[in-house]
């Protein structure tokens, strides 16, 4: 029988449950890079944001010295991986991969120009 890693714990000593921030965007920056992507830490800062739903300021600030205690657990886990995989595998631009989030019908246009045009004669979608 195989032991489980035992929940974060956090420098105040209580128990955290779910994944660090950090270890998150760690992971969706390399996935991103490999794909290459222009901003990776950007791109997965986005994601990581709208999956919590907080800003992305705060996904920063938990990212960089951990002194916050916000993790990726339950469902955001499951809606962050989607995202990372849409962007890195499918090229998806950050805009289309949130569902909540607006885009104008030019910026999403442009972007499937941009797909096209690496792969055959530019062209509108």
């Amino acid at each position: 029988m195989s032991a489980s890693k035992p929940p974060h714990r956090s420098q105040t000593g209580s128990l955290a449950r779910g994944t660090p921030v950090c270890d998150a965007l760690e992971g969706a920056i390399t996935a991103i890079a490999a794909a290459g992507c222009d901003t990776p830490r950007l791109d997965a800062e986005l994601l990581l944001a709208d999956a919590l739903g907080v800003s992305r300021e705060r996904v920063f600030m938990a990212s960089g010295r951990g002194e916050d205690e916000l993790t990726v657990a339950g469902p955001a886990v499951r809606v962050f991986q989607d995202y990372v995989r849409r962007r890195a595998v499918e090229r998806e631009p950050v805009a289309a991969c949130q569902p909540g989030r607006r885009c104008s019908t030019w910026v999403l246009a442009a972007a499937r120009w941009r797909l096209q045009s690496r792969t055959s004669v530019p062209t509108w979608a």
